[in-house]
């Protein structure tokens, strides 16, 4: 699996032939120092918990997107169900795209 972050344009991930594209949630950012963290942490979490690529690509979006509302890092970090409540918001954006 390769994954990029894209900042405000989202994040891409390949895995099995297939390239995975969604946009970040539109926020106003206050401090992204931890957006990072917040993206690497939710996704290899959702990965280990044995969800779906695209669904680990959803929460780690959203919680990069949420972290970035936020000052600080580790204080940004969004909890899991408030991670899980916007990643169904970008469930419908998601592209597939054969590699």
């Amino acid at each position: 699996m390769v994954v990029a972050t894209l900042g405000r344009d989202g994040a891409f991930a390949a895995a099995a032939g297939i390239g995975y594209r969604l946009p970040a949630l539109e926020v106003e950012a206050r401090d992204t120092v931890g957006a990072g963290d917040a993206f690497a942490g939710a996704l290899v979490a959702a990965l280990d918990r044995g969800e779906a690529v695209e669904a680990a690509l959803a929460l780690a979006t959203a919680a990069g997107s949420i972290a970035c509302t936020r000052p600080g890092a580790q204080a940004a970090l969004p909890s899991r169900h408030e991670t899980s409540l916007a990643a169904a918001q970008l469930q419908s954006a998601l592209a597939r795209t054969p590699l």
